[in-house]
């Protein structure tokens, strides 16, 4: 049988101990399906542990330790996230997360740790990591403006505003501070040529999602709703002038 044909006869396994409510044989089998690369059990994995946090707590934590297993790190960091079966512990949950990366292709992750880096949250700041975490996320188009401003601001990497402007297409129009920072890009002819028009019209459009989301009432926005204010100024004498 070759590597594919066990991965689905593993997963398979897991699902039928399920299907007959033996859900500690069921936690065993997906746990070793995970560990072959099958993100179905990782799933599944992560809705059990609502319903038996102990039992996956003590089974994935008894993976890891006594038989080296590496994938199911990341199931380990997240009981410690929400604390299933444990108490929550953000540094423990992080960490099991940054060991497990290696192993796991996940764009929201990878995400999510580089923020971690990046701010030195629950780890040391490290701008390196987190450039190359938002590299891995950046496969996923939503995560691409984490990546477009390490390269406007130079964070971990060398300043390179035409792989920012590039980015910085491809992220969506509901996500304020991309919208932003494309807008300085025509402002300032970064990356591309100058164009006021654009430029204004980006300035615009962050003030309203600034006003859509009460997500947006924190600190750095509040500080890019001036920004934005001061520049559709500018934006507005430059085009009369131009009139």
């Amino acid at each position: 049988m070759d590597e594919t044909g066990i991965k689905r006869k593993i997963e398979s396994v897991a699902f039928m101990y399920e299907a007959i409510e033996d859900y500690p044989r069921a936690i065993d089998a997906h746990v070793l399906s995970w560990e072959w690369g099958n993100e179905s059990s990782r799933g599944r994995l992560e809705e059990l542990a609502h319903d038996y946090p102990q039992t996956i707590f003590n089974r994935v934590l008894n993976y890891v330790e006594e038989e080296g297993f590496t994938r199911s790190k990341v199931i380990l960091g997240y009981c410690y996230e929400n604390g299933f079966g444990t108490a929550r512990d953000m540094e423990k949950a992080v960490q099991c997360y940054a060991e497990s990366m290696e192993y796991c292709n996940d764009p929201k992750l990878a995400a999510f740790l580089g923020i971690c880096y990046y701010k030195g949250i629950y780890v040391e700041k490290d701008d390196h990591k987190a450039f190359a975490l938002f590299q891995q996320a950046s496969v996923k188009p939503k995560y691409a403006w984490l990546l477009a401003i390490c390269y406007y601001e130079g964070i971990g990497c060398e300043t390179d505003y035409q792989k920012s402007f590039e980015l910085l297409q491809k992220v969506n129009e509901k996500n304020m501070e991309a919208v932003f920072i494309l807008g300085e890009c025509y402002f300032y002819g970064r990356g591309t040529e100058v164009n006021y028009e654009k430029a204004y019209s980006c300035f615009k459009r962050a003030l309203a999602l600034y006003g859509m989301n009460q997500h947006h009432r924190m600190q750095l926005f509040e500080f890019r709703r001036a920004q934005a204010l001061d520049y559709l100024t500018k934006c507005q004498l430059v085009l009369q002038n131009v009139a």
